[in-house]
């Protein structure tokens, strides 16, 4: 179903209407799938935590976490991961990659407040969709989010599985080709996605390198 003729309902204001940070997130990049969704009336929902909201979470001390957090939001959090940690073996891993995201340069402590907020998300963005799923039974519901939301062992797809089991879902990852040859997120055993799509890798710099001026 086309957009009507006359319709307010544009690209920007989808956008804008669910919090679309455009300096973060890139509008060129993301700008022709807000078009389609406007074009054939496509309904959007956002998923993510605010950045203001995430980041009070990986400072906050003890608990105080809560205090970022709707009465709806801490009702999910409560019943499949009140203290937002994950098993074992998933968890060690989650604070590995954010140490490494960190140049190494952070604490095991730190690495696990980090990772509260990462778990929040993940956790909070599986119950959207299953609020989308319930809104709209006869359609397919498509999610856009980074590959470290949508890895199967850890992200977005585990914490769906742990909320219900009438669910089938299929997870692509964005991955640079120069990652082909083994890379521990697509190489690694059980697989983190059902397919791999490989790209031209993003030039960003290597905040991590020596500064040799």
């Amino acid at each position: 179903e086309q957009n009507q003729p006359g319709s307010v309902r544009t690209a920007r204001s989808i956008a804008e209407a669910g919090g679309f940070d455009e300096q973060a997130w890139g509008w060129a990049l993301y700008e022709p799938i807000f078009e389609k969704a406007a074009y054939y009336s496509l309904p959007v929902f956002p998923l993510n935590l605010s950045r203001d909201d995430a980041r009070l979470i990986a400072n906050s001390v003890a608990d105080e976490w809560r205090l970022a957090l709707t009465d709806e939001q801490l009702a999910v959090i409560d019943h499949y991961a009140p203290d937002l940690r994950l098993p074992e073996q998933q968890q060690a891993d989650l604070q590995s990659v954010l140490s490494q995201a960190h140049c190494g340069d952070i604490s095991s402590e730190r690495a696990a407040q980090v990772a509260r907020a990462q778990i929040a998300r993940d956790l909070l963005m599986a119950k959207a969709i299953i609020d989308a799923i319930k809104q709209h039974p006869r359609h397919q519901i498509v999610t856009i989010m980074g590959n470290q939301h949508a890895l199967k062992t850890r992200g977005v797809p585990y914490w769906l599985l742990q909320m219900t089991d009438d669910i089938e879902m299929n997870v692509v990852g964005m991955l640079p080709v120069n990652t082909a040859g083994g890379d521990s997120v697509e190489g690694s055993t059980p697989p983190q996605f059902d397919l791999r799509y490989f790209a031209e890798p993003v030039d960003r710099p290597d905040y991590c390198a020596e500064d040799s001026s």
